[in-house]
């Protein structure tokens, strides 16, 4: 458990580099990636100010008080969770008190991202190319879905798919990444869409295709800070 000023030095870390954070709304269907723009003394007490994530105002307009919690992965590749309450809308930015502590986890994570329309996945399954579209991608794994709407799933939780393709649309040329060995591990029906969604696991990645892939990544997330950040330019 982290405390003290070195909880207020995390959070002034977290603020230059504009490291991602994952919030999220306890007791609500609410989840959004941000980060912390600012930090504020108000009657001896500490806050925080993040960028506002679209849809929060809808989110809390039934909440009565705010319970959040917040995940991020900091420069040791290690992950951070933090709760707080409370808080309020001030423009394009929420402001929040400070937790009273930071748990820092002996062991990795990777948060995912959305990735641009037209990313797919294919794999061969008995003699058949399938296409998936991807919805969101971390290191280690992606959340993809049928591209058409069909009355059972392509494959089962638990199973296992080889030589799989993650194809990234560019101006110039599409980017490949192939994966090894991928795992299902969670299938389930959307019941909007009638769409089977797969939450896949990428159980072997070559070094250099797992390279390429965090260099995706990175880029994916500089977008999503560089379209963010405009406002405040």
């Amino acid at each position: 458990m982290i405390q003290g000023k070195n909880k207020f030095d995390i959070f002034e870390q977290l603020r230059k580099d504009k490291t991602l954070i994952q919030m999220r709304l306890l007791g609500a269907d609410y989840e959004q990636l941000t980060f912390i723009i600012g930090i504020q003394a108000k009657k001896n007490m500490l806050f925080f100010l993040i960028d506002y994530p679209k849809g929060f105002k809808e989110a809390v307009s039934d909440v009565e008080v705010w319970e959040m919690r917040f995940e991020f992965i900091g420069n040791d590749n290690l992950q951070y969770i933090f709760r707080t309450s409370g808080g309020e809308i001030i423009g394009n930015e929420i402001c929040i008190k400070f937790p009273e502590s930071i748990e820092k986890i002996q062991r990795r994570e990777h948060f995912r991202i959305e990735v641009p329309l037209e990313t797919k996945l294919h794999f061969n399954k008995q003699s058949a190319d399938i296409e998936m579209n991807v919805i969101d991608i971390s290191l280690k794994g992606a959340l993809v879905n049928s591209v058409q709407i069909q009355k059972n799933a392509v494959f089962k939780s638990g199973e296992n798919l080889k030589n799989v393709k993650l194809v990234f649309p560019s101006k110039k040329k599409d980017l490949v990444v192939h994966i090894k060995k991928v795992s299902a591990k969670r299938v389930e029906k959307d019941s909007q869409s009638k769409r089977y969604i797969y939450g896949l696991y990428f159980a072997k990645t070559e070094k250099n295709e797992e390279t390429l892939l965090t260099k995706i990544i990175s880029k994916l997330q500089i977008k999503f800070l560089q379209k963010r950040q405009r406002m405040y330019d």
